[in-house]
């Protein structure tokens, strides 16, 4: 699936604004098959019956958190491929090892912005849509500071320090 552009998602977070902002940003980048679910368990009844090509998932929710979500998507075998980044404030250094030792495509530092989320994506935006830029960035933050988070990659583990934003 490398390098495939990406079709559908689906944004796990119990927190409705973070949801909604995660869905916006995709929204301009030019996707529109977009899924939400409020729950990590909800996410996984979700990705059974609907397969998606990539999950934002937040790591702190109740009853199955990102990382265990990650795990559970993992484990399931037409669930594999699936692309799945977590979203979080915490960068402590174990807590991203856990994460790529999971199997997660990336970590995504809050407060993330359309450019950081672009960034992530890289070659895998639609192909044939050009990204919306709104004014609507500098209202919510969207457009602040491009560079708050690091896409992992297991080899790099070690040398990675994540960036925070006073």
């Amino acid at each position: 699936m490398e390098g495939k552009p990406i079709q559908s998602i689906l944004v796990v977070d119990d927190d409705t604004v973070s949801r909604k902002k995660l869905c916006r940003i995709f929204q301009r980048l030019g996707f529109d098959n977009i899924q939400e679910a409020a729950q990590g368990d909800e996410a996984l009844t979700l990705l059974k019956e609907h397969p998606v090509d990539l999950v934002m998932a937040d790591w702190h929710m109740p009853e199955l958190n990102g990382l265990e979500l990650l795990k559970a998507i993992r484990a399931e075998t037409t669930l594999r491929d699936t692309h799945v980044y977590l979203v979080t404030t915490e960068g402590r250094q174990a807590q991203i090892v856990a994460a790529v030792q999971a199997g997660a495509t990336g970590y995504i530092m809050k407060p993330f912005s359309q450019e950081s989320i672009k960034q992530k994506l890289g070659n895998r935006l639609p192909p044939d849509r050009t990204p919306i830029e709104s004014d609507a960035q500098s209202q919510d933050g969207e457009g602040q500071n491009p560079k708050n988070s690091d896409q992992l990659e297991p080899q790099t583990t070690q040398e990675l320090q994540p960036t925070t934003v006073d």
